[in-house]
């Protein structure tokens, strides 16, 4: 997810696998060949992800997915389902969105007309709607969203608070002095956060109150990487640990905390000497699932579901590609440039979708949503 959010700023700045199984291009329908051998064990894994062959799984769901293409005009972004087992790719005709460089949004093709930052796209099954914007950008029951936009011109960032349904947008303009994004968007009101230009995390917390646009920082707290439920998720660096870490832009960080936003308590989530614990996602309230290290160092994916763990092993190996996470119950969905990768506890982490972006694009496929 932090590459298509570099990805984003700066298109819309700048135009201001191998065996007998299958690639598929964008707009194509194919299926992988059902006899790609199966992944090895979990903790066994091959060195890339991309090394992986295709393994069919073994049950029925569609799974929403979005890839990327640019050109002069700028970026559009569509969205797709893959039906497993068959692993065929289907493109929706009404999950096109485009890039639109003035107003610094993505709108849809489809009416009435959604507009979003764009980021990560999902699937709004409630409303069978494309969203440009986070699913943690959303409402639970999925009948809202929000997202901010920054207007150069004049200097002011604005939150947008969108009713699915009608399209109707609430805009209110943000206090400056920091570039907010939505975090998270629940009855309390719009979760804002700092956001960080090197991607990682944001710095500091605001409330929206939407029934008075008033904007009011939670505490102030430091390398904020996810709001969910009442929780913020922040990076820390623990004392205890005598690493000499080579030198970072980043502010160092061995351990993710997460901190009750209505009380101040803190939790020690994860911690490990050595490690930058950067976090891809949640996959739920309680479940973070963190990369262990940073740049080369990083070789590992865990899924931490209780406080002071360890965490269970998703993957091992090169992890340079595996940048956003999609939970799904009991499983953990992922992207790239490559394909499409599920991890369940039982069957360890397989590439279940084979993809071809050209080398050349930012292009990837992620996962937009449930599989259902």
């Amino acid at each position: 997810m932090r590459r298509l959010l570099v990805l984003v700023a700066l298109v819309l700045a700048a135009c201001s696998s191998s065996g007998s199984t299958a690639s598929v291009s964008p707009g194509a329908t194919r299926s992988p060949s059902a006899s790609a051998a199966p992944t090895a064990t979990p903790g066994a894994t091959p060195t890339s992800p991309a090394d992986l062959p295709v393994t069919p799984v073994d049950f029925s769901c569609r799974l929403p997915v979005v890839w990327s293409t640019t050109d002069n005009s700028g970026m559009t972004l569509q969205g797709a389902s893959i039906a497993f087992p068959t692993a065929q790719l289907a493109e929706d005709p009404a999950g096109t969105m485009h890039s639109r460089l003035v107003e610094g949004d993505f709108a849809t093709t489809a009416t009435p007309i959604l507009r979003g930052d764009g980021v990560v796209p999902f699937y709004d099954r409630a409303y069978s709607r494309w969203v440009p914007a986070r699913k943690s950008q959303a409402l639970p029951d999925g009948s809202g969203y929000a997202y901010v936009t920054w207007n150069a011109q004049a200097g002011i960032f604005t939150a947008h608070v969108v009713d699915v349904a009608t399209a109707s947008s609430r805009d209110f303009s943000l206090p400056t002095g920091f570039s907010p994004y939505v975090a998270d968007y629940d009855v309390s009101g719009v979760y804002l956060v700092g956001g960080s230009a090197l991607g990682g995390p944001g710095e500091g917390v605001w409330l929206l109150n939407l029934k008075t646009g008033a904007v009011k920082e939670i505490g102030h707290i430091h390398q904020v990487w996810a709001v969910r439920d009442g929780y913020a998720w922040v990076g820390r660096l623990d004392p205890r640990d005598t690493t000499v870490y080579p030198p970072s832009e980043l502010a160092l960080a061995n351990s993710l905390v997460r901190i009750n936003l209505a009380t101040g308590a803190e939790t020690v989530w994860f911690y490990r000497p050595g490690v930058y614990p950067w976090l891809l996602g949640l996959a739920s309230t309680d479940e973070a699932v963190v990369l262990l290290g940073l740049g080369p160092n990083a070789n590992e994916v865990r899924l931490v579901n209780s406080a002071g763990s360890s965490g269970e092993l998703v993957y091992a190996g090169d992890t340079s590609e595996l940048d956003y996470v999609q939970g799904d119950q009991n499983r953990l969905w992922f992207g790239n440039a490559r394909g499409i990768y599920l991890y369940r506890p039982a069957a360890g982490f397989q590439k279940v979708f084979a993809y071809a972006a050209d080398p050349s694009t930012s292009n990837r496929i992620e996962p937009a949503g449930f599989c259902i």
